[in-house]
């Protein structure tokens, strides 16, 4: 029974992350398209595009994705979410999916040697989402382990703290 609930809030989870992912960067093509008109204006790309796009600003990004994902694990276990790990987390992995979205569809629009300067950054600006995504992920996983979460049992939260809040109970831990 436990199996089952744990691998289904698994399945509910990577859906709803999918369709989130999808809503983020189908908002960056439509900023894409909508501000394709105005590309002199902004001089494209910008600093912020380049910088997302290429190889060195993976690891800067790396480097606050893994504090983010450290942040996370710690918040949780401490028994409460922090407004500012959840903004450290969105800024780790939304500019970079919308940026890769953005730059997309302007390289794709605009043809030529364009295409390939602006698909370069979007690629890069992809790879950095994926790697940021891994690393918080590996992170918080990691504090998770180190602070002794086990998967809860008695309740729809997916992980209990016993040593760092009042979630377990002395039985809880006793059988696990």
């Amino acid at each position: 029974r436990f199996k089952g609930l744990l691998e289904q809030t698994y399945k509910n989870s990577l859906k709803t992350l999918f369709i989130s992912l999808v809503i983020v960067y189908i908002t960056g093509m439509i900023i894409g398209l909508s501000f394709y008109s105005f590309e002199d204006y902004y001089d494209w790309p910008t600093h912020e595009m380049s910088k997302r796009g290429h190889p060195n600003g993976l690891i800067t990004g790396l480097c606050i994705a893994i504090v983010s994902g450290m942040a996370a694990g710690i918040s949780i276990t401490n028994g409460g979410i922090n407004t500012l790990v959840g903004v450290a987390i969105a800024a780790s992995i939304h500019p970079p999916l919308v940026n890769s979205a953005i730059c997309m569809v302007h390289g794709f629009i605009s043809g030529g040697e364009v295409l390939k300067e602006f698909v370069e950054i979007g690629g890069y600006s992809l790879i950095l989402f994926i790697v940021n995504v891994c690393a918080i992920y590996l992170m918080a996983y990691l504090v998770f382990k180190f602070k002794g979460a086990k998967p809860f049992r008695k309740a729809s939260t997916m992980w209990q703290f016993p040593k760092y809040n009042e979630l377990g109970t002395e039985k809880d831990t006793e059988k696990d």
